[in-house]
């Protein structure tokens, strides 16, 4: 089973499921600029991968994409 996320941006509250790994640049349909400091919320996930819910930075997705790498 692939991996995917759903991501919230907490600023407008729009969400999206995205399958891992992925481009960050697939977070501008979210509103967001894809920039490691802007701030996301994992809201739920489904498949192997696993960083918990709650807050985090873009730059915090990269241990999600690393992880579905090694898959």
């Amino acid at each position: 089973m692939k991996s995917r996320v759903l991501i919230r941006n907490p600023r407008n509250g729009r969400q999206a499921w995205f399958r891992l790994p992925f481009y960050f640049g697939k977070l501008t349909r979210l509103g967001l600029r894809g920039s490691y400091e802007e701030q996301i919320e994992i809201v739920d996930h489904e498949g192997f991968a696993y960083i918990g819910l709650g807050l985090f930075t873009v730059e915090d997705l990269e241990q999600l994409n690393r992880q579905a790498d090694s898959y």
